[in-house]
């Protein structure tokens, strides 16, 4: 019968096939082993694979093994913690629970973004004070998979406009008349169509509201002009 070290090996695609090496069964011996390496972890017994002291000493030593270890650990608060510090991408294992502990999170966001976001739950998504840290990153955009709600609301529509005037399609009606919102997004598609990035412009007065599509304001923001200027005006 597979071991559940064998199970989740061939379940993530990760670890070599278990080397026939003889099984350890002394408690003493299976950390002194995962001590100094924690792949060893596949020659302990399965008696000594559900000891936590075993347990947290393989991710001490490799965090990338989380997956491998027995599932009740993924939802050990100290164990995954300690895992996902040293190596983020195993977060996708943690439990939901855990996947929902803003520590947790955080150490993830500030280690690898990306993985965080593909892996958060949709109850750290809509955490707007969690998303507001993650929208400030630099380099990153990830307002499109903020809840709907987060999307909706003034202060997060802000900045993911003003980080991509593209995301201004997918902001509400209400938003997409909000003097604020579209001022934002008109200023940042301007810098970016100067640029180089072209048709940024037309997308966002399109998507605005009837009311402020022509507003010269606005008008001035996109085009950078003044506003007592005649910037083209969008239909």
């Amino acid at each position: 019968m597979a071991t559940a070290v064998e199970l989740n090996g061939r379940r993530h695609g990760g670890l070599a096939p278990v080397p026939e090496k003889p099984i350890i069964d002394d408690l003493q011996q299976a950390l002194a082993s995962v001590r100094q390496d924690g792949q060893n972890y596949r020659n302990v017994s399965a008696r000594l694979q559900i000891c936590r002291e075993v347990a947290l000493a393989t991710v001490q030593t490799s965090a990338f093994m989380l997956p491998y270890l027995q599932p009740q650990f993924w939802n050990d608060r100290e164990i995954v913690l300690i895992a996902v510090s040293g190596y983020p991408t195993v977060l996708h294992c943690a439990s939901t629970a855990l996947k929902n502990d803003t520590e947790i999170f955080l150490g993830v966001v500030q280690k690898n973004p990306d993985v965080a976001m593909d892996h958060a739950t949709p109850q750290m998504r809509n955490n707007k004070e969690m998303m507001l840290r993650v929208m400030h990153l630099p380099d990153f955009d990830f307002f499109a998979v903020l809840s709907e709600r987060l999307q909706n609301d003034k202060d997060m529509a802000i900045i993911g406009v003003g980080r991509n005037p593209r995301n201004f399609q997918i902001v509400s009606s209400r938003l997409q008349d909000d003097n604020d919102v579209v001022l934002t997004a008109a200023r940042r598609a301007g810098e970016w169509e100067r640029q180089g990035d072209i048709g940024l412009i037309q997308l966002v007065l399109g998507s605005a509201s009837a009311r402020l599509r022509q507003d010269p304001e606005v008008l001035a923001a996109a085009y950078h002009t003044s506003s007592t200027d005649e910037p083209c005006h969008i239909l």
